[in-house]
């Protein structure tokens, strides 16, 4: 007995000490956490901050941070949770009937629990007609087009407490009912995708990710080359699938929610289809270049090169905040590009949102560009006052320099800004009369 209670000291011992030694000497390598997680830093000693006991806080919350084989304990807690209790330490995951897993935000946006109003997407609506006509007389083609959701592709495993029986009107539903009454031309995917929920041969989404599945992306590839011949005449790239890997190891975006769940074990999925692309070359073939202002939903084409066979260019407006290359050569913010010229440098320009985010559809890109090209002429003329102005290149070089742009697009930016207070002065004076 004694014996025993030694060795029962002696392992525990190890146990405690074993962490310390991982963390110092890296051996036995453990997977790190998915999904958005922060650490903490290291905190800087100082007299005041170690009398005042926040060093010995900081530190502690820094200890527990980068404490060995944290990844592993902390899924081994996540792991305990669900199989005991049914709880979950993903951001936003919802574990709906069957094992299903969901967004609360893509239930929200099926319910209708998101809706922001038929006002504000009608007037959304008029902007983008306006953009659509208006572009299109610059030779440039705007294709708005409404991503499927998880939610509404799969509201028979939505779980009961989120009443998905008591559905109000939702945005989806509002923004084509204005985009018809304009007679916007648009793409729903979203539609699409239901009605070839039952006969699609492989699955069009899988039950692990929140995402389109990479099946589901060759046909909206498919899809989108033939509008865009259609549209400009031309002859693009004429893909064609070879075969199909089928696997229950789901890639990225297939697994994303059961990835961010950091469980100790493998969540039960089935099996999806990864497309095996050709891409025959010809010279007869058009690429054309290609603007996409987008949620997530455009990433794995994106991100995994498929774009580069089908455009000559395609800039990436991730939620319209940073724009990617496709030749990965990185990001740039959008602050700092000037629009105006941007607009001119693409065949087409796409918008591509899930119902999840479409209460942003756009991210401030419809109303950007429908003020520049509805006031282009009254921008040019504040344009002018500025650089008519005795000290305007010492005083522009110093506005650029403090927001780390060019002097030419501190003009472009000042110039808008004053565009803007123009006409809001008068709205107010024709609001007195």
């Amino acid at each position: 007995m004694y014996r025993l209670k030694q060795i029962l000291f002696l392992s525990l011992v190890i146990l405690l000490i074993l962490p310390a030694f991982q963390k110092e000497l890296h051996f036995c390598k453990v997977e790190p956490l998915h999904g958005a997680v922060s650490y903490s830093e290291k905190p800087s000693f100082s007299f005041e901050s170690w009398f005042t006991g926040n060093f010995q806080v900081q530190y502690d919350k820094y200890l527990e941070d980068h404490i060995g084989f944290r990844p592993y304990l902390v899924r081994l807690h996540n792991q305990l949770d669900y199989s005991l209790f049914d709880e979950l330490h993903g951001r936003s995951v919802v574990i709906g009937k069957e094992g299903y897993l969901y967004e609360t935000s893509y239930i929200d946006a099926y319910t209708g629990k998101d809706f922001i109003g038929q006002e504000l997407i009608a007037d959304k609506a008029s902007k983008v007609k306006y953009l659509q006509d208006t572009l299109r007389h610059m030779g440039v083609t705007l294709i708005p087009v409404f991503a499927p959701g998880k939610a509404s592709f799969f509201p028979e495993y939505i779980p009961d407490s989120f009443k998905p029986e008591e559905r109000s009107k939702t945005n989806i539903e509002a923004y084509r009912e204005e985009f018809d009454k304009r007679s916007i031309s648009f793409i729903d995917m979203n539609s699409w995708f239901l009605q070839m929920k039952d006969t699609a041969t492989y699955p069009l989404y899988s039950k692990c990710g929140i995402h389109w599945s990479y099946y589901g992306i060759s046909l909206v590839f498919d899809t989108l080359t033939k509008y865009m011949e259609k549209e400009k005449h031309i002859n693009m790239v004429d893909f064609y699938v070879k075969d199909y890997e089928i696997t229950d190891n789901l890639r990225d975006d297939d697994y994303d929610l059961a990835r961010g769940m950091n469980l100790l074990c493998k969540y039960p999925c089935y099996e999806m289809a990864y497309p095996n692309y050709v891409f025959p070359d010809s010279p007869e073939y058009t690429k054309p270049t290609v603007m996409t202002i987008s949620d997530s939903y455009y990433w794995t084409p994106f991100g995994k090169g498929l774009t580069k066979y089908f455009f000559e260019r395609n800039t990436f407006r991730y939620y319209n905040k940073q724009a990617f290359e496709q030749d990965g050569t990185g990001f740039t913010d959008v602050k700092t590009i000037t629009l105006e010229d941007d607009l001119n440098n693409y065949d087409f320009i796409m918008l591509i949102y899930t119902d999840a985010t479409l209460q942003k559809f756009a991210s401030g890109f419809v109303e950007d560009a429908y003020f520049i090209l509805k006031h282009k002429d009254l921008i040019k003329y504040y344009k002018q006052v500025i650089r008519n102005s005795p000290d305007w290149p010492q005083e522009m070089q110093k506005k650029a320099a403090g927001k780390e742009v060019s002097l030419d697009e501190m003009v472009h930016i000042d110039a808008i800004w004053l565009a803007e207070q123009k006409l809001k002065k008068q709205e107010v004076i024709s609001e007195k009369k």
